[in-house]
This record gives structure tokens, sequence and C-alpha cells, in this order.
């Protein structure tokens, strides 16, 4: 099991009370010493979230779609635990706030998004799957809360939620910006625990087109990761 320093910290491990860690990884995701979550019951999924809930169905209130104005979305990610393997890093979505050094660079293809849209799940007993969530975002990501707005209405607060994020200098498996070439010939070819890397991206596509949300970078990867593949679209 981890330490407490080592959870705290992120040092990297190969091994945690909830399974094996592959190389690369922290034991468990690192948690912004700033935010204070009391109160906060509700999770922001703007990855695989969005169409695999982060928990028992039994667990969940409610859920609901929002979005984190001010956040950018992007295969910036590499996955080494869910969508590739430490010899071939697959490609997942990370989320960049404006503060980010790296958040005006998200322009480079001529892609510009007010916010990010995800899944919102209000969960009954919060503190019991944090250490599931954690684990599952140790690949680099560091928890912190961010507001959720009406996604037709962004001056309207909906609630203030967990996410994961992309931390500036804290994140070893950020990339850095990416083409979009770069990352479909990357997901195209890579496959993991979780399964083959397009059907992430693919799957994510679906849930955007399904819920009329517009994510011109989702869409741009998912069309050059067909032509990779040789499907039709």
């Amino acid at each position: 099991m981890a330490s407490m320093e080592e959870m705290v910290t992120g040092t990297v491990s190969n091994s945690n009370v909830l399974g094996d860690v592959p190389v690369g990884c922290w034991d468990t995701a690192e948690v912004d010493p700033d935010s204070d979550f009391s109160g906060v019951d509700c999770v922001f999924g703007y990855g695989s979230l969005v169409w695999k809930p982060p928990c028992d169905e039994s667990l969940i209130a409610e859920s609901f779609i929002g979005c984190a104005k001010g956040w950018a979305r992007r295969f910036w990610q590499h996955s080494v635990d869910h969508r590739g393997t430490p010899d071939f890093p697959g490609r997942v979505v990370t989320i960049l706030r404006d503060d980010h050094p790296d958040f005006a660079k998200t322009k480079l293809d001529q892609v510009v998004e007010v916010g990010t849209v995800g899944m919102v799940y209000r969960i009954t007993d919060i503190q019991r799957i944090l250490p599931e969530l954690d684990f599952r975002e140790k690949n680099g990501y560091t928890r912190t809360l961010v507001d959720i707005l009406d996604p037709h209405d962004h001056s309207k607060l909906l609630t203030r939620a967990i996410i994961y994020y992309a931390k500036p200098g804290r994140d070893p498996a950020y990339l850095g910006p990416q083409t979009t070439s770069e990352v479909a010939e990357v997901i195209a070819k890579a496959s993991g625990p979780s399964g083959k890397n397009y059907e992430y991206l693919f799957n994510l596509e679906q849930w955007c087109k399904q819920n009329h949300v517009g994510d011109s970078h989702i869409s741009a990867v998912a069309k050059l990761t067909r032509e990779r593949l040789g499907q039709q679209q």
C-alpha cells in the first residue's frame, strides 16, 4: 500500500492497494491542496466518464450535462494504463484551465471553444468512491474543483464539481500541444487494458453527437483517425 507521503506527493510506484500500477504512473492522482472539497458531491467527466459513469448507478443521485467555461479539452495526454501501454502509449483527453501555459496554443488547430461540455454526476456517498476515482486517474492527473455552468446559459451556475486535469508542471503524462495528425496516427494503432484507443475516441465523438455537443477538436481527430484506419465516415 502506498504511504501517506506517496499518496500526497504522487510518487511513482509499481503497486497499489487497488491494483498494479504501470511504469510511469503515480500510485494515485494528486490532490489540489488549495481546494476545499467539503460538501462537494459532484464529479465532472469530460473523457470516458461521459459514457461510463464513475461508479455503480445505485450511488448516482442524478446526472446532467454541464459546461466548464474557460477550460479546453485536448488529446494531449498519453495513456499507459488504459488505452495504451508503457511501450506504446495511447492518447486520451486532458483538460487545460485558462491559466495553463499552453492554453493559448489550443488555437493552433484553429479550434477555439468557449468551454468544455461534459457529464456531471451527483454521488450519494462521494467519499466512498474517491479512492477508486483517484486510482483511475493516476496517469498524471490532479483532482481539483470547477464551477459547472448551464451549457446554454453561462450566467447560470449549476453546481461545483470535482475535476481531474493537467496541472502545469505536475503532469508527467502531459505531452504538450499535438497536431490532430500526430494524435490520429497514434490513436489508430494504440491499445491497452481498457481496449483499443480508437474506441475511446469514437465513443467520445458519439456522445458529443447524441447530446448535440459541438467539439471541433474531437471531430477533427476522429476524421483523421478513420482515414488512418481506412474507414468510411
